[in-house]
């Protein structure tokens, strides 16, 4: 639900044609929807407490031309409202369960390497 604030493609009903991958460390979760082919799947991270949901920054890989800034709105947003937007399409959510991975190898350091190669 959380990576809904930063990628549409999280929306997808039961995430068909995509593979979300997560980490959480600390305060922050690092976030990435990929189709699994090509470039253009930018790495988020996303900072939560015990209410809301706030995007901090985001970079992808273009291809060619290297890396870039993946811009966020940095509204913080509420769990309650996520937690709706859940029970509005509950199913689509559950179903896209299969597509959701816990990826320890996205760490802060590959994220800060990626930044770090941004022109």
């Amino acid at each position: 639900m959380a990576t809904t604030v930063v990628d549409e493609r999280a929306i997808t009903p039961g995430l068909q044609g995509f593979y979300l991958h997560y980490n959480l460390i600390g305060d922050d979760m690092l976030v990435n929807i990929s189709s699994g082919a090509g470039s253009g799947h930018p790495w988020y991270i996303l900072r939560y407490d015990s209410e809301t949901i706030t995007p901090v920054q985001g970079v992808v890989y273009l291809g060619i031309s290297g890396y870039g800034d993946a811009p966020v709105d940095a509204t913080p947003t509420s769990k309650i409202d996520l937690y709706n937007r859940y029970m509005t399409s509950k199913e689509s959510y559950d179903s896209a369960l299969k597509n959701v991975t816990e990826y320890p190898e996205m760490t802060m350091a590959k994220y800060q390497e990626y930044r770090s190669n941004i022109k």
